[in-house]
């Protein structure tokens, strides 16, 4: 008589089903596959929640953004004694983009904040603590601060982190980011240049050089702009961060003859306003001229041959210029005030 095996089927609960899908996808995460659920670390979106790192660890954590504005949020125990610590974080998703914010002991003073990663994706945050106890760090991703913020679905945001103290002594390096002297905007390829190496500021401004202990000269220089020297002290495993206010050659001049400017930042399109004396544009005199690469204009032949009025009829009005971009340099613009003579 043949034996009947009868197979009962196993009825779930649906929690625990998501629960070991999501545990199983955690071991084999992969920034390429599409993971939208929580890491296995949330909820860590606060100082008090953060998950502990132990900085003897052997291997790294898995993390993910799941949802718009998440954060996570963890800590570490170190000690001054320690030469450094740095925070890494790669392997990224094709939709995470890290900002890592370092924070004391009390977890709301920030110590320092990295928003630039390398072109590989690989984002290093190294840091000589001065004192002992708990500090935090928290990492968010710039991908969720789109415009179309509902384009944001919280997948391919995956990356690994991974805080330790370096054990080698290795050559240290500078970063930073390069802006106008006038704007305060990035200033893209700029050359940063040492005796040992040299790189160029991307679209951001942002640059980083490899460097060797030691006493350094740091060189940054772009055409336009007076030449920028400095000397550094850089310490073995040493991270330095070393933001530069370029200034340009040609900052303004303003006669009724010509006004003339420099360039703002990365912009080339420009367009000028004519103000009262307090700033304030008149009435139909917003955008009086406009031009890509415009760096000139003339008042008094915007008087003479524009308006067609003489000089004598205007003789003694004070008046103030402004010049604007629509590819984003703006706010207050940049003012010089004229006289007719």
């Amino acid at each position: 008589m043949k034996q009947m095996i009868q197979f009962t089927k196993i009825r779930l609960p649906v929690v625990l089903i998501f629960l070991i899908a999501a545990h199983f996808t955690l071991l084999h995460a992969n920034p390429n596959v599409i993971t939208s659920f929580p890491d296995g670390f949330e909820t860590d979106d606060t100082a008090k929640d953060a998950t502990c790192f132990n900085l003897n660890a052997i291997t790294f954590q898995m993390h993910n953004f799941h949802k718009k504005n998440d954060a996570d949020w963890v800590s570490f125990y170190a000690s001054q004694s320690l030469e450094a610590v740095e925070i890494k974080i790669y392997d990224p998703g094709e939709k995470c983009d890290t900002v890592i914010t370092l924070y004391n002991t009390d977890g709301t003073t920030v110590l320092r904040e990295s928003r630039h990663a390398m072109s590989n994706g690989t984002h290093l945050m190294s840091w000589r603590p001065d004192s002992d106890g708990l500090f935090y760090v928290k990492i968010t991703n710039k991908h969720q601060f789109d415009n179309n913020s509902d384009s944001y679905d919280g997948t391919n945001t995956t990356y690994k982190l991974w805080i330790y103290s370096p054990a080698a002594v290795i050559n240290g390096r500078f970063d930073g980011i390069i802006t106008h002297g006038d704007t305060d905007r990035p200033v893209k390829g700029v050359l940063v240049s040492t005796l040992a190496s040299e790189t160029v500021t991307d679209s951001d401004g942002y640059y980083y050089v490899g460097s060797p202990a030691g006493t350094i000269g740091v060189k940054a220089e772009k055409p336009g702009y007076h030449d920028f020297h400095t000397t550094i002290e850089m310490g073995e495993n040493q991270r330095m961060q070393l933001d530069i206010s370029l200034q340009p050659e040609i900052s303004c001049q303003s006669s009724y003859e010509i006004v003339q400017w420099g360039e703002r930042g990365v912009d080339s399109y420009y367009c000028v306003d004519i103000c009262d004396p307090d700033g304030n544009v008149y009435p139909g005199l917003v955008g009086v001229a406009c031009g890509e690469c415009l760096n000139t204009w003339s008042p008094k032949h915007y008087v003479n041959i524009i308006l067609g009025v003489p000089d004598n009829a205007l003789s003694g009005l004070r008046f103030m210029w402004k010049i604007w971009s629509r590819s984003g340099y703006g706010g207050e613009g940049f003012e010089g005030t004229i006289t007719v003579p």
